[in-house]
């Protein structure tokens, strides 16, 4: 996929992630909420667990409260406890897991061992982050991934800022590292149309691969059908230049944000609709690079030959 390799390349060229950690375990001021990985869908408070908000009724963005890690008295390394920022509590309310999965609210933490608590074992000293804003959940001598509940509807949960300039300021940063100028490239030159050769091998795509240059919590908004629209612009002999590929895949990823985020728009999912929005264009910086001219060059060599044509050129 071009986008893979876009990505791939430019992965190898951006600096360690671990400068840039989304998160400070062990500083108590680093506040963040908890959202799924895949479409940033908040965890809220709602009569004393923490459940998705598409799944409790009138949920607002600004009901998902803000959290913070803390080191427990006692326990393994790189273990921690969740806590609830909000200082109109008396006192600190921790996150616990209970014994079917479920996550709720306890006035102490458990440390490293489970309690009995009217009934329910919770167990609040079990978690972990990687740079990435990945929560996990220490199991024995295993880290599993932090999931909302045991249903069917379940997704990795992470570390995120619904803070706008936050969203803008991570995907940017990430983006800009990549992004000197926006190149253009041409299949042919002026007064020459392109045609496929005989032997070229067939078109082909893929999707959006996996992109190493990404923070683990930037999800793809389904954005896969563009991907593949954006793979066979850049192998088509007829697609004129790499902006006209660029400029589709841009426009084809806004359709898709407008097509899963329609108005009217909850307060929830207009934060959605705009991290979806904001991605699409770090994408379009992606492919709008010398790389992307670069594939798309070396992929009409591959495919294409040019003949002299004075006229507009026909389709091949």
């Amino acid at each position: 996929m071009k986008l893979y390799q876009l990505c791939t390349l430019i992965g190898l060229l951006s600096p360690p992630c671990i400068a840039s950690c989304i998160v400070d375990p062990n500083s108590t001021k680093d506040l963040f909420h908890i959202v799924t990985s895949q479409d940033l869908i908040p965890l809220v408070k709602h009569n004393g667990r923490l459940q998705l908000a598409t799944l409790v009724d009138g949920a607002h963005k600004g009901d998902s409260p803000l959290f913070y890690f803390q080191k427990p008295a006692e326990g393994p390394k790189n273990i921690y406890d969740l806590v609830l920022a909000d200082e109109d509590l008396a006192k600190p309310q921790f996150v616990a897991k209970t014994n079917d999965g479920s996550l709720i609210l306890s006035d102490a933490s458990t440390g490293p061992w489970s309690q009995n608590v009217d009934g329910v074992h919770i167990l609040t000293s079990i978690f972990t982050v990687d740079c990435h804003g990945n929560i996990g959940v220490a199991n024995g001598s295993m880290n599993l991934s932090l999931t909302a509940g045991s249903s069917a509807s379940e997704n990795d949960l992470i570390v995120f800022n619904f803070n706008t300039d936050t969203l803008h300021h991570a995907l940017r940063t990430r983006s800009s590292r990549m992004l000197t100028k926006r190149d253009e490239a041409y299949r042919c030159p002026s007064g020459f149309c392109a045609m496929t050769k005989r032997d070229a091998r067939p078109i082909s795509w893929n999707g959006c691969g996996s992109a190493p240059w990404q923070f683990k919590f930037v999800p793809d908004f389904d954005f896969s059908d563009c991907c593949d629209q954006h793979d066979i612009c850049y192998d088509d002999c007829n697609s004129p230049s790499v902006s006209y590929c660029n400029n589709n895949f841009h426009d084809c990823m806004m359709g898709k944000c407008d097509q899963k985020y329609p108005k009217p728009l909850t307060p929830v999912k207009a934060g959605l609709r705009a991290a979806c929005k904001e991605l699409a264009r770090v994408y379009t910086d992606v492919v709008s690079g010398p790389y992307g001219a670069k594939y798309f060059t070396e992929y009409g060599m591959e495919r294409c030959t040019c003949y002299p044509h004075p006229d507009p050129c026909p389709k091949t």
